[in-house]
């Protein structure tokens, strides 16, 4: 156990050093690059079979990996790495995890929340349709009513009509058999 811290104290401080620091980077990238495959694989995709041109293109590979692996991959690896895990209370790491994993329980909790609330506004929305549709049937239900009582009040009105109309040509044969019966009288009368 004590070789481990002793060995984890050493790295730790011989990796605060920028030269060794990219002196493990250079060495981890040149056994990538330099690799027997990876010349196969470059040479047969490019074409190239001079070994000089090949070996100046491996050089510019490397110079552009460890340029822009050094900025963007190693120093912040370098310092999540090296910088969290060796700090003696894991503060750094420690902290950002318990701020990430309060940030996670918060969104969580809030998404629940939406979750809930997006549930009873759609049992509101469905109580109100289930009112809007029992009033809209029970408005059919009324017109069909009353156009059923107009019908009614509409098919009595016509039978009284027809039995007036009725009365009426009754009366008015009656009254023309009188004046008919009346004017033959008078016709007697005259001759």
């Amino acid at each position: 156990m004590d070789f481990l811290k002793q060995g984890r104290s050493l790295m730790s401080e011989k990796m605060h050093d920028k030269m060794i620091q990219h002196s493990v980077f250079a060495a981890i990238v040149f056994l990538i690059v330099a690799h027997p495959l990876t010349f196969k694989t470059v040479d047969s995709i490019l074409k190239v079979h001079d070994k000089n041109i090949s070996l100046i293109i491996h050089s510019v590979v490397v110079i552009i990996i460890m340029y822009f692996g050094s900025i963007y991959i190693f120093e912040p690896l370098q310092k999540v790495l090296l910088e969290g895990f060796l700090d003696k209370e894991f503060g750094t790491i420690k902290s950002a995890f318990k701020k990430g994993v309060s940030a996670r329980n918060n969104l969580l909790k809030k998404a629940e929340g939406e979750l809930k609330h997006g549930y009873e506004h759609r049992k509101d929305l469905a109580k109100k349709a289930k009112g809007e549709l029992e009033h809209a049937y029970e408005n059919r239900k009324y017109l069909a009513k009353k156009a059923r009582g107009e019908l009614e009040h509409g098919y009595e009105h016509r039978n009284d009509l027809a039995k007036k109309a009725k009365g009426e040509l009754e009366h008015a044969y009656e009254n023309r058999k009188y004046l008919a019966k009346k004017a033959e009288e008078k016709i007697k009368h005259v001759m």
